[in-house]
């Protein structure tokens, strides 16, 4: 699984390059304040609220954790590694791993079920309305990239060809059910959209190159793009087949890297690190004003190592939680 993970980390850095050095390494980080310990320290009632008894999955690859919302207080370590993580209305959680995804449910560290899929389960989302689960497919040889849709508990899927896209990355579902993918063709970061009811993608125009574009998630208005190097989130408006950049989330005191992040209840939570190091730590800040992060979450220890963060997500109680 890791060699697959560190091969798609490293083409999302190679295809976004603009330069032919920019495969060559990392560039100089960002410095990171020198106060930003005392960030960690600010009152947890600058985090926006959440429904109690919310948790927090964050999986990564040596192993995954659950903490507790918003204390970041280390419930549980899950002896199971996964690329992404994302959950939906009900409080189910789904981890993204080598030929399946594994559904968890609220406050679970065992997985409820499994759902085999004939690859590498890359990234996930949730339709809000249906329920049905979206992840993208892939694997390193004698197979190509897909987008694969499980219906009705996962009895049925649906798989598509992107064919605007050479590389997936990221899925998304918006508010209305349209599901959304990006990659890359060549070195071009593009968009594409399954259009609700409808039965093949159709390229998304984007005026402007985001360099380093990876994760894509909806925010409840927009579709927010985050970029894994020098992290910071696009805000994409979506008509039609056209895409327009309607506000821009600055994320100060951060590293130079990130992974799959999580959106929702008016905060977003990004896994990243000081200067270069892989994403170690969660960065929590409000959402859209960005700015200095309000909380930061650390403990990812295992076997006296820090593990990697490759995902991360926030799962509340059923509920709480509105159909």
């Amino acid at each position: 699984m890791r060699i697959s993970s560190f091969l798609r980390r490293a083409f999302c850095l190679c295809a976004a390059a603009t330069v032919p050095a920019g495969c060559g390494g990392w560039q100089t980080p960002r410095v990171v304040p020198a106060a930003q310990a005392s960030y960690a320290q600010r009152p947890f009632e600058q985090l926006p609220t959440a429904p109690k008894g919310t948790l927090i999955y964050a999986v990564g690859d040596e192993s995954s954790f659950v903490f507790t919302f918003p204390r970041g207080k280390l419930l549980h370590e899950i002896a199971t590694t996964a690329y992404s993580a994302c959950s939906d209305r009900l409080g189910n959680v789904f981890m993204t791993q080598v030929g399946s995804i594994a559904k968890y449910e609220h406050g679970a560290t065992t997985p409820v079920q499994t759902y085999k899929v004939a690859g590498s389960a890359y990234s996930c989302s949730v339709n809000p309305k249906t329920h049905d689960l979206a992840t993208v497919v892939f694997c390193i040889r004698v197979c190509g990239e897909e987008l694969v849709v499980l219906r009705d508990q996962g009895r049925h899927r649906d798989r598509y060809q992107v064919a605007p896209l050479g590389t997936l990355l990221y899925c998304a579902y918006d508010n209305k059910g349209d599901l959304f993918v990006d990659g890359y063709n060549g070195t071009q970061f593009g968009l594409a959209e399954l259009p609700k009811g409808a039965h093949r993608f159709v390229a998304v125009s984007l005026k402007k190159h985001i360099k380093y574009a990876a994760q894509i998630q909806w925010d409840g208005e927009d579709l927010a793009i985050e970029t894994r190097v020098n992290p910071e989130i696009y805000r994409v408006a979506i008509s039609g087949s056209q895409g327009r950049i309607v506000g821009h989330t600055r994320l100060e005191g951060i590293g130079y890297r990130a992974s799959q992040s999580w959106i929702g209840d008016g905060m977003i939570v990004v896994p990243s690190a000081p200067y270069s190091k892989r994403p170690m730590e969660l960065f929590f800040y409000n959402y859209p004003a960005g700015g200095q992060p309000v909380k930061i979450v650390t403990g990812f220890i295992r076997g006296g190592n820090h593990a990697m963060v490759d995902g991360v997500t926030l799962s509340s109680r059923p509920f709480n939680v509105s159909p």
